[in-house]
């Protein structure tokens, strides 16, 4: 029996999946690599901006800031187990929510 160690595995697989699909393979597995990527560093960018928010509009408080990471974790596993619609729906609906409060603050900026 021969031991190969796990990079080596994954390695040989990868060349064998390459060569059982051609150059249609590789591509499929590029795009993929590509947006699971994109998804987390979008999801990781996001995160950022709402810590940032949080920490500017309040004094540090340790509890606001575990609610914003439990609610964040929630919303990561609720939005993973639904389909593609109720997530794009569920998130018009929090930009416009959005775009609410930023017209509430831009009118007496205005004036």
């Amino acid at each position: 029996m021969v031991f190969i160690d796990r990079t080596q595995h994954l390695r040989c697989v990868s060349i064998e999946f390459i060569t059982l699909v051609h150059d249609f393979g590789q591509t499929v597995l590029e795009d993929t690599i590509a947006l699971v990527l994109f998804a987390f560093t979008s999801m990781i960018y996001n995160y950022y901006l709402g810590d940032n928010s949080l920490n500017f509009f309040s004094e540090e408080t340790k509890n606001l800031f575990r609610g914003f990471r439990v609610l964040t974790r929630a919303l990561i596993v609720w939005g993973s187990s639904q389909d593609i619609g109720t997530v794009f729906g569920f998130a018009d609906v929090t930009m416009g929510l959005l775009a609410l409060v930023n017209l509430e603050e831009h009118v007496p900026v205005a004036r």
